[in-house]
């Protein structure tokens, strides 16, 4: 995982509040100037933003309805 922008023109769009784990605080979106999918991860109200492949986003979405996403994150995050 890697913070950076996905394009000159980043605009965050919220798709996903993925609660708290581990101490930290983890918001899905998606740019809508690129579409790609971005994590923000906040600790002590300070956010980073990472760019996610789909499949990261998309697996992250299907385990918060299938069970597993904290787990997932934390390994994530790591």
């Amino acid at each position: 995982m890697s913070a950076y922008r996905c394009c000159d023109k980043m605009e965050w769009s919220a798709v996903a509040d993925f609660g708290h784990t581990g101490g930290f605080d983890f918001d899905l979106g998606r740019c809508a100037a690129c579409g790609r999918y971005l994590m923000s991860i906040a600790y002590a109200d300070v956010p980073t933003v990472h760019v996610l492949s789909d499949d990261e986003a998309e697996r992250f979405l299907a385990l918060r309805e299938t069970g597993g996403l904290n787990a997932a994150l934390r390994k994530w995050a790591d």
